[in-house]
């Protein structure tokens, strides 16, 4: 298996919630991982492994539980998929505004009545 270049987000990072960058990026190596970045403290990290998208996400999810203590989701983007997103995009113009646009990872695809119940709180 080729060798594989991972954007990795965690979900809830931010307020009280902190995974230290320096200590992450020191333990990810240790578990495997090579060529890691972290991104500020963001919560945003990139790895470089030939493991499988579920092993990657598995063992980092291991490794934050075990030395941060934490115990929330884990997703794994290739570049690829990352630059899909991006041109996928409906609010292209939105992005010269610099923070007022948001992209969002899920783990699977949403049930038809929570997308209504989100599309209910859409504004123009």
């Amino acid at each position: 298996m080729s060798d594989t270049v991972y954007i990795v987000l965690f979900r809830g990072v931010g307020g009280k919630t902190q995974l230290p960058t320096a200590p992450l990026r020191e333990k990810l190596a240790e578990a495997g991982f090579r060529n890691v970045a972290t991104y500020i403290n963001s919560g945003n990290a990139l790895v470089t492994s030939a493991w499988p998208r579920d092993k990657v996400i598995a063992t980092i999810a291991e490794v934050c539980a075990r030395e941060f203590d934490f115990r929330k989701e884990v997703y794994a983007l290739t570049s690829e998929e990352w630059q899909a997103m991006i041109d996928a995009n409906p609010f292209p113009e939105a992005t010269a505004i610099g923070k007022q646009l948001h992209m969002a990872v899920l783990a699977e695809t949403p049930k038809p009545e929570s997308l209504e119940t989100i599309r209910s709180y859409a504004v123009e």
